[in-house]
């Protein structure tokens, strides 16, 4: 997708201001979908588990699963390449990501972490943060 930029374009409630008026150059943005981004957040927390400090990751998920409507099949292509084929990863399957991440979240120290405020930049309870998470992805067990 080509976006034209002319001095100023918003973003996802950012401004990335441009100066292009004066070098006559095109500039190209390149930027990940949300299903790498969550791909990638999510084999990183698979990774570390209860060691993890992105606390907010969590919230990141919740949203691009209830709120900005992740697409089921492209995540899918993300999780395969990202996790499920890469040799350093243990989980070879929805399934081994689901029960590995229910083991995270049964953590009370690690949900307790990921409550505080700053993390919590949507002001949703961590419970039904974590439960939608896995929730997700007991969905795309069932549908298989």
């Amino acid at each position: 997708m080509k976006i034209g930029v002319h001095n100023k374009m918003d973003i996802e409630q950012e401004d990335f201001c441009f100066e292009l008026d004066s070098i006559g150059e095109n500039v190209m943005l390149l930027m990940n979908s949300k299903e790498q981004m969550f791909a990638e957040k999510l084999r990183s927390l698979l990774k570390l588990g209860r060691f993890s400090t992105r606390y907010k990751d969590l919230f990141d998920f919740y949203y691009f699963i209830a709120i900005a409507g992740v697409n089921r099949g492209k995540l899918n292509k993300c999780i395969a390449e990202y996790i499920l084929s890469a040799e350093d990863m243990r989980e070879n399957s929805i399934s081994d990501i689901y029960n590995r991440l229910s083991s995270i979240f049964k953590g009370k120290a690690y949900l307790e972490k990921a409550s505080a405020a700053h993390n919590n930049w949507l002001d949703i309870p961590i419970t039904e943060v974590t439960e939608g998470i896995k929730a997700f992805f007991k969905d795309d067990i069932s549908s298989r």
